[in-house]
């Protein structure tokens, strides 16, 4: 069993041997999300070598998978999986401050590790209080995107909260919990004229 958070890797070793007095290159099958490694694998005569695995999965679920090393020569080693995608905790941002009238904004910075642009939905749950801008970013194929979550105040001294949730069908959810406490305005400077 492979299990990992989304967006986080683990790696597995796998032990395998050439049995043989000659060099031997295995042609390796994976099968499953997330799974990744080298195509190949090569070990000297009579060697015994460790293969490693990554599992680094996109989307929370439980699936089946595998990994098949092949040789002619050798034959063929099949290992059966059990992959465990675990959702990703919700990460809970430093509470924000501003006077009543105004506004403040945190960065959150969100990647995308495939090779494919990929448009986000956003949700806001608490609307009167946080939004985001962009409202529905999209992320470039291996790069990330800055996002502004921002805090308007509707009240002085009380704890304002909510979650802002991005989401798309190909790299899964990330979710942010928000709050704020509103200050009082200060005083604006006289002007004379």
């Amino acid at each position: 069993e492979l299990s990992s958070c989304v967006r986080k890797a683990v790696s597995m070793e796998i032990t395998l041997v050439n049995p043989l007095d000659m060099a031997v290159t295995f042609s390796v099958e994976k099968v499953g999300h997330g799974l990744i490694g080298d195509d190949t694998f090569q070990l000297a005569a009579g060697e015994t070598g460790a293969y490693e695995l990554l599992y680094s999965p996109l989307i929370a679920g439980e699936e089946p998978g595998s990994i098949t090393f092949s040789n002619d020569k050798v034959g063929e080693v099949w290992y059966e999986l059990t992959l465990q995608a675990l959702p990703a905790e919700p990460v809970v941002l430093e509470p924000l401050r501003c006077a009543v009238g105004g506004q403040v904004a945190q960065e959150v910075v969100l990647e995308n590790p495939t090779g494919h642009a990929v448009d986000l939905a956003a949700t806001v749950s608490n609307k009167r209080n946080f939004s985001v801008v962009p409202l529905n970013p999209t992320l470039p194929p291996y790069g990330q995107t800055a996002v502004q979550i921002v805090y308007l105040p509707s009240s002085v001294g009380v704890s304002e909260v909510g979650q802002v949730t991005f989401h798309a069908p190909a790299l899964g959810s990330w979710e942010y919990h928000v709050s704020g406490i509103g200050e009082q305005p200060s005083t604006m400077p006289s002007v004379e004229s």
